[in-house]
């Protein structure tokens, strides 16, 4: 009955490749608490480690607001950026690229300072053939983070390269070094 302990089980069975089986033994728990707040949680916790996004995010919609934590908003806020930037790249294959524009705008505005969030935005706008707002919303992360990890860096780097910004690019490897 302890969803934090079904989750870490659940786990395991992702790393040998058992979805079906991990996503069973989380929502096995919510057919007899259906309104379980960290029943819940855990179950969009194996959709957001399995890239069920909508499924996630569908969940989580479940947990009345005044229930839902720092961890279940922030989960909440990562699901409806990967549900927009997946839109956005879908409208971008079918060449829709102001509809495309407008659903990165959005997802833009609600990763907020999430690195990873923010990659993803800047890695979208480069498949548009955006490179100057990539860059920019990259630039952007790096100038509002206070301590910047090596993990931001890297990821600004790799996109520098693939835009082909190769003056910035080298000063952020002088840096990285």
């Amino acid at each position: 009955s302890d969803p934090w302990l079904r989750l870490r089980l659940a786990r395991l069975y992702l790393k040998t490749g058992a979805i079906d089986a991990a996503r069973g033994l989380v929502d096995g728990l919510l057919v007899s608490h259906p309104d379980m707040p960290d029943a819940l949680y855990a179950s969009a916790l194996i959709d957001a480690d399995t890239g069920e996004w909508q499924r996630a995010s569908a969940t989580l919609e479940r947990i009345p607001v005044a229930r839902r934590s720092a961890a279940i908003t922030a989960l909440q806020r990562r699901a409806t950026v990967h549900l927009l930037t997946g839109n956005a790249s879908a409208l971008g294959r079918q060449r829709r690229a102001q509809e495309a524009y407008a659903q990165l705008a959005q997802a833009e505005s609600i990763a907020g300072n999430d690195s990873e969030l923010m990659h993803e935005v800047a890695s979208l706008y480069a498949d548009l053939g955006d490179a100057p707002r990539a860059v920019g919303v990259m630039r952007q992360l790096m100038a509002r983070s206070v301590n910047r990890n090596v993990d931001v860096q890297l990821a600004y780097a790799g996109l520098l390269l693939r835009t082909r910004q190769d003056v910035e690019l080298a000063g952020i490897l002088r840096q990285l070094q």
